[in-house]
């Protein structure tokens, strides 16, 4: 499985829980979404420093 498809899947398998964490700390639609990216982004970085690791 390539890296990308990798973070994909994580990404995928995890979105509904990374939603209602970005829903419980944020009201606002518009900043609630711009959280989500950022918990996305905080875990492609994750995924990222522990592949490297594991190399």
């Amino acid at each position: 499985m390539e890296k990308r498809d990798h973070i994909h899947e994580i990404l995928l398998q995890y979105a509904p829980l990374m939603a209602r964490i970005a829903a419980t700390h944020e009201a606002d639609q518009a900043l609630r979404e711009d959280l989500l990216q950022d918990i996305s982004l905080a875990v492609w970085h994750a995924v990222k420093t522990l592949e490297a690791i594991q190399v």
